[in-house]
C-alpha cells in the first residue's frame, strides 16, 4: 500500500505479508522527492523468487518520480525524478503488465491525458500516446479528470488490452463555458478509451452522457 505522506516526506509505503496481520512500513522509495501523488503496480517475482516486484510512482507536479523493486519493497532502485518525459504533469495512475508498466497522467500543459510505457519494470518511461482520441478532444480541452489506467490481464494478446476511463463536459461549446470564473457545471460525460497497441493509439466511447447543465 503506498499513500501521499506530501513534500518533502515523500509516498510512504506499508506491505503486508499472504496471511499476515501486521503491515511494515519502509522508508518512503522516492527519498521525498514527490508526494502529491502516489501509484504502484506489481511485477512478476525475479527469477528464482517468488517475491513479486513492484512499480512505483509519485508526484511533484513538474514531474513524476519512479521506481522499482525486485524483492518485494526490501530495496528499490534509485529514485529517477524525471519518470515523465513531458514535465509539468498530475494524477497518474500505474498499472502492469508483467514487467510492462504503464503510466496515465493528466498532462498541465495540454490538459489531456498521457499514456507512458516502461520496458525495465517501471524505472524509466517513454511517452507512449494521448487516451484522448481526435473525437472527443474538442470537449476535453479546458475540463477532463482521469480514472485509473487497467490492463486485461486475461487476455491472451499482445501487448494485452488497456483502458482508461475519463470524464468531461459532452460537447466543445460546454467546454468552454466550464472556464474559470464561470459558474458552469462540468462533466457530464463518461468515457472509456481503450488502447490495444500498448497505449500507442486509444479509441474512446461515450459509456454515459447526462443532461448539460
Amino acid at each position: 500500500m503506498i499513500a501521499p505522506g506530501s513534500t518533502p516526506i515523500g509516498c510512504e509505503l506499508w506491505t503486508l505479508p499472504a496471511g499476515g496481520r501486521t503491515f511494515t512500513f519502509h522508508t518512503p522509495p522516492d527519498a521525498g522527492v514527490g508526494g502529491g501523488d502516489c501509484d504502484l503496480a506489481l511485477t512478476p517475482p525475479a527469477a528464482g523468487s517468488t517475491t513479486p516486484g513492484l512499480a512505483y510512482s509519485s508526484l511533484s507536479l513538474p514531474n513524476i518520480t519512479v521506481g522499482a523493486s525486485s524483492d518485494g519493497a526490501a530495496t528499490f532502485s534509485t529514485p529517477n525524478p524525471l519518470g515523465s518525459d513531458i514535465p509539468m504533469t498530475d494524477r497518474q495512475w500505474n498499472a502492469a503488465d508483467g514487467n510492462t508498466v504503464y503510466m496515465s497522467y493528466h498532462l498541465v500543459v495540454s490538459n489531456t491525458i498521457g499514456v507512458a510505457r516502461s520496458t525495465d519494470g517501471g524505472r524509466t518511461y517513454l511517452y507512449a500516446g494521448n487516451a484522448v482520441d481526435a473525437e472527443h478532444v474538442p470537449q476535453t480541452l479546458y475540463n477532463n479528470e482521469l480514472g485509473p489506467i487497467v490492463v486485461d490481464t486475461h487476455s491472451t494478446a499482445n501487448p494485452k488490452p488497456l483502458y482508461t476511463v475519463f470524464v468531461a463536459p459532452s460537447t466543445a461549446v460546454a467546454n468552454a463555458a466550464s472556464a474559470a470564473g464561470t459558474t458552469s457545471a462540468t462533466a457530464n460525460g463518461v468515457y472509456l478509451a481503450m488502447s490495444l497497441d500498448g497505449g500507442t493509439t486509444w479509441k474512446d466511447t461515450d459509456v454515459y452522457v447526462g443532461a448539460p447543465d
